[in-house]
C-alpha cells in the first residue's frame, strides 16, 4: 500500500512540474499511458536505485524501458513488459564515482504490431 501511494505521488508530482513548467493552457497529451516517472537515488556505497513508472491505461501494449545513463550514455537498461494500471519498476546498479547518472524511462505504446507513440521522462541528474 505504501509502495502504490508512493507511485502516485511521484507520478502527480511529475506530471504537476511538467505542467507548471507550461503555459496553463498547454497540457501533456498522451495516447494509452496516463503518466510516466523516472527517478534515481545513489547510496553512499554507489548503489544506484533506478525508478521508472507508468500507468498503462489498458487500451494499447506498453513497454517500458529504464535505462541508467552515466555521463550521457546509457550504460544499463531493463525492459519491462507493463500491465494495465500503475507499473512501477525499481532496478539496481553500483555505479563508480566520478560521474553524473540518470535514468531515463521510455515507454513504447503499440496497437499490436504498429508504434503509436513513443514517450520518454528523464529524472535529475545525480552527481555521485
Amino acid at each position: 500500500m505504501i509502495a502504490l501511494v508512493s507511485v502516485i505521488c511521484i507520478l502527480l508530482s511529475a506530471t504537476v512540474s511538467a505542467v507548471a513548467a507550461q503555459p496553463p493552457a498547454v497540457e501533456p497529451m498522451y495516447t494509452g499511458i496516463s503518466g510516466l516517472g523516472a527517478s534515481l537515488n545513489i547510496s553512499s556505497s554507489g548503489l544506484a536505485s533506478c525508478v521508472g513508472s507508468v500507468y498503462n491505461d489498458g487500451d494499447y501494449d506498453v513497454t517500458m524501458t529504464i535505462a541508467l545513463q552515466q555521463d550521457g550514455s546509457t550504460i544499463k537498461s531493463w525492459p519491462v513488459t507493463t500491465t494495465t494500471g500503475i507499473n512501477s519498476v525499481q532496478k539496481s546498479h553500483y555505479v563508480a564515482s566520478g560521474h553524473d547518472y540518470q535514468v531515463v524511462v521510455t515507454a513504447v505504446v503499440k496497437s499490436g504490431s504498429i508504434i503509436v507513440n513513443i514517450y520518454t521522462a528523464r529524472s535529475t541528474i545525480v552527481s555521485y
